[in-house]
């Protein structure tokens, strides 16, 4: 077998040699989805945050083809605990090849705590 970049296990699982992590926020439409979709193509790791995972049924679904690569976290810039959730699984990994922050606000900013 030839070496493309990637080493076969015994269950037919690969691990990409050189594993580039990305990190996208609004991540569940439009070009956050798109970046999402072209990064897993590239065979980067995708950490993917949405505000809303009631909307994000596409997004979930290549999650659900992608267990191994990419991976879902809900993500509400404009609250604290959000924050401080995705800080804390960015924290866990060894890098952060790419941050795409394509997460918007709009109108009042949320009161601080």
């Amino acid at each position: 077998m030839r070496y493309l970049g990637f080493v076969w296990h015994a269950m037919g699982y690969y691990k990409r040699s050189m594993d580039k992590i990305a990190l996208v926020t609004g991540a569940n439409r439009g070009l956050g989805f798109e970046f999402v979709k072209q990064l897993l193509h590239k065979n980067y790791r995708v950490i993917a945050t949405a505000r809303n995972v009631q909307e994000s049924h596409e997004l979930l679904a290549l999650v659900k083809e992608n267990p191994n690569f990419c991976e879902f976290h809900e993500l509400d810039v404009t609250k604290k605990e959000s924050l401080e959730h995705l800080a804390l699984v960015v924290g866990k990994l060894p890098r952060i090849d790419w941050l795409i922050n394509n997460a918007g606000t709009f109108g009042t900013p949320a009161p601080s705590s």
